[in-house]
């Protein structure tokens, strides 16, 4: 890694856009399925649980656009939490904007998926933060590197984590997710 290139938590500011690749909580639903004794191997959710890949090539590509950065492992909004903590800011998320997959709305509706998608863990994704003004710049380069990608929010200068749904309404995650202390 070129000196000083690094994606660090540490640079989101109020107004930044907030990201993530791939399809959160896909993981959490594929270990669902294992300690339910439906070890279906071939089960795209149990795929990204039990053979994680991490957005390498992605992180490379957000070198120079992104201003923070955080791999998904303990769940979004704890490690969103992480990432706003760094600069005691916070975020607004929108609920209708995360990219669910149709396998975990599938196996677990939409109400138990989105709360999968932001507490589950183990799904090695990217959550990053753009200046508004980089979106276009980032959506091209996930692009060309074949990572999906959405944009889910932005950052916030009172700290917190907001989740409102498409008609405004707040929603609380009581669990953020796993916690190692």
């Amino acid at each position: 890694m070129p000196k000083g290139r690094a994606l660090t938590r540490a640079g989101a500011q109020p107004g930044d856009l907030v990201y993530i690749t791939g399809h959160p909580g896909d993981a959490a639903a594929g270990l669902k399925l294992l300690q339910a004794g439906k070890a279906d191997m071939q089960h795209p959710c149990v795929r990204r649980f039990a053979y994680p890949e991490p957005r390498l090539a992605a992180g490379e590509a957000l070198r120079g656009l992104a201003s923070a950065a955080i791999d998904v492992s303990d769940g979004l909004l704890a490690d969103l939490a992480h990432l706003t903590e760094a600069r005691h800011h916070g975020a607004k998320l929108a609920l209708d904007k995360l990219p669910l997959s149709p396998e975990l709305q599938q196996l677990h509706g939409q109400d138990e998926a989105c709360r999968l998608a932001l507490t589950g863990g183990d799904d090695y994704e990217l959550c990053f933060t753009v200046h508004a003004a980089q979106a276009s710049a980032v959506e091209q380069r996930m692009k060309e590197t074949g990572c999906p990608v959405a944009c889910i929010g932005s950052i916030e200068a009172p700290p917190g984590i907001h989740c409102v749904d498409a008609a405004g309404r707040l929603h609380e995650y009581p669990h953020l997710g796993h916690r190692h202390f």
